[in-house]
């Protein structure tokens, strides 16, 4: 399944810093592509806070469309971009760095950008994507929650009516899953283990509204539940509530 494009937001060293990132890399999009290089171009009319203010949205959305086209005509993969500390800084990796500065130099000037500099290194594990750019498991989690409630509402859900709401997570065994089935059950869930191949799956039911912070609140800490007792959290579901 395609995830695509997403934006989120968060601190980095006491400041704010707005990320967009692609979520669809995977080993297959980094063969090859070893060397990371990072457009940095000042913002002309910044926030007090640093990130993008509404008067740069236009430039910001040409120069994403100059960049990703810049980086395709030179086979590379345009990976994410960052508005931290006055600056927007665009992520992309490449083969031939020395192409890909040209193509980038000539994006900026195009969108008539000034004080834009180029930095290149090599980097074949892209670990600058992986520990920098890609959101953090629970970041990850919110956002997957938030796009499920979102589609829900759209399709006219109504989000307030409390309804059946289905937690899984995934253990090598039946007996690892029996400590979070029983304090599922102590706080008077349904649970049950059920066989599912090689592996097994706890499923816990508790009754819930699409109440995004709340299902937040129990998926991040089914996740660190599941992380402790060697499970890995595989995500909710629940039947759609029309709205009468």
């Amino acid at each position: 399944m395609s995830l695509g494009w997403e934006f989120y937001a968060t601190e980095l060293d006491g400041d704010p810093i707005g990320l967009l990132v692609d979520l669809d890399v995977d080993a297959g999009s980094q063969r090859g592509l070893e060397t990371l290089v990072r457009l940095h171009v000042p913002m002309p009319h910044p926030l007090t806070t640093g990130l993008t203010s509404e008067k740069d949205f236009e430039l910001l959305e040409q120069l994403e469309d100059a960049v990703a086209k810049a980086v395709e005509g030179v086979d590379g993969r345009f990976v994410g971009r960052i508005s931290y500390r006055k600056e927007w800084v665009f992520y992309a990796f490449v083969r031939e760095a020395s192409k890909a500065h040209d193509a980038l130099d000539r994006a900026a000037q195009s969108c008539r950008v000034r004080g834009a500099t180029l930095d290149v290194e090599k980097d074949p594990e892209w670990s600058q994507y992986h520990t920098f750019l890609k959101p953090f498991p629970e970041t990850m989690r919110h956002i997957l929650n938030r796009r499920a409630v979102e589609a829900l509402v759209r399709s006219g859900d109504d989000a307030d009516e409390v309804r059946p709401m289905t937690h899984e997570i995934e253990f090598a065994t039946a007996d690892a899953a029996g400590p979070i089935r029983d304090m599922a059950l102590e706080r008077k869930y349904v649970a049950e283990i059920v066989a599912n191949g090689k592996a097994h799956a706890l499923r816990i039911t508790k009754e819930s509204a699409l109440d995004i912070e709340g299902i937040d609140r129990t998926s991040i800490a089914l996740m660190r539940l599941s992380d402790k007792h060697g499970g890995r959290y595989l995500g909710w579901s629940c039947a759609a509530v029309a709205k009468r």
